[in-house]
């Protein structure tokens, strides 16, 4: 017997702030919201809101500044208006990822409302002249400490063993067909072209972004539907089949780069890791260089030196190809450390 737990760590903010003469705001002009968390944790953000010149739209931008911020950061954005009568209605809703160790990113969100809708419903929404507005944060950064609390390991005998693993692959079986024969399915995931009805606790089980995705997500609280516009179909497929059997079928080098890209980003640790292996297990002096590329781009250390050690032991083959010449031009920088990685070495 096994009892594991683990704490996701999810800073949330709540700020309202008002507009002051809002028919007199110039366009173009971006404005500083007034913006301090009660939480040390919360990673240095700065909201602005402005005008559109071009189209009237009120917007919003947040930018996370500073190196120091190490992890991949993941937020949840709700923003609201309130009405002459402190209703609130909501105007986007939208999430994004900040990468870790980047001096400034900045996240646009979707436009809220043209400035002239407001003016013509002045009675309801701009009261005084004041236009006021809401913004709920939900700032993910990742696990905040995993503890397996009690164990208790006895070897089973062969004929158990053996019967163990009929019923895990009987257990693999029938929660995939819950996958395949979209049964009570109370979630949908949205590629840029397919749907996939799923299901809510195994996709909270097995992906800290996905849980956080669910546990933000407003509206219907029967049937969610979770936008992921960054997987293609079939990805998106493997990596839910994946997660409901820990199964895979016809890995080749594009397949598994998208799994491990899809992995990362949605935190599915234990995909990745297979797909890290596989990918290893395929290094060529002809993939060397894309997978490099790859392995620096996701901040993956482990299988950067894995790649190092095999370019050490291949040195003469790789850098004298017309591929590595090519990846020169393109990444500089990121040759140059590693030539300088294997001259050392050697």
């Amino acid at each position: 017997e096994c009892f594991a737990s683990t704490r996701i760590d999810v800073e949330r903010c709540y700020l309202t702030w008002s507009v002051k003469n809002f028919s007199a705001c110039e366009s173009g002009v971006k404005q500083e919201v007034p913006f301090v968390p009660a939480s040390t944790k919360v990673p240095p953000l700065d909201i602005k809101w402005f005008i559109n010149k071009e189209d009237g739209t009120i917007n919003i931008e947040i930018i996370l500044r500073g190196k120091k911020v190490s992890v991949t950061t993941y937020v949840i954005c709700n923003i609201s208006i309130l009405d002459s009568k402190s209703n609130s209605q909501v105007l986007v809703q939208n999430d994004h990822f900040f990468e870790p160790y980047k001096d400034e990113q900045v996240w646009s969100l979707p436009p809220l409302i043209e400035k002239e809708e407001l003016l013509l419903n002045r009675d309801q929404y701009l009261s005084d002249d004041s236009l006021s507005l809401t913004c709920e944060l939900a700032i993910s950064l990742g696990e905040e400490s995993s503890t397996i609390e009690e164990s208790n390991f006895k070897p089973f005998p062969e004929n158990d063993s053996k019967q163990n693993k009929n019923m895990a692959n009987t257990l693999k079986s029938d929660l995939l067909s819950l996958y395949t024969n979209k049964k009570y399915c109370d979630v949908t995931l949205q590629s840029s072209s397919k749907s996939f009805p799923a299901h809510k606790a195994i996709l909270s089980a097995r992906s800290l972004v996905l849980s956080t995705m669910i546990e933000d997500e407003k509206g219907d609280e029967t049937r969610h539907i979770l936008n992921i516009p960054d997987i293609d179909e079939s990805t998106l497929n493997d990596m839910l089949i994946y997660m409901y059997s820990e199964t895979l079928d016809h890995l080749n080098l594009e397949s598994a780069i998208k799994l491990y890209c899809a992995a990362d980003r949605y935190q599915v640790l234990s995909l990745k890791a297979i797909c890290t292996d596989f990918l290893k297990s395929i290094l060529t002096p002809s993939s060397v260089c894309l997978l490099l590329a790859l392995a620096d781009e996701h901040k993956d250390n482990d299988m950067k030196k894995y790649i190092q050690d095999y370019i050490c032991n291949n040195a003469s083959e790789i850098f004298h190809s017309k591929l590595w010449k090519e990846f020169m031009d393109k990444k500089a920088t990121l040759a140059g450390e590693i030539m300088h990685g294997v001259l050392k070495k050697n």
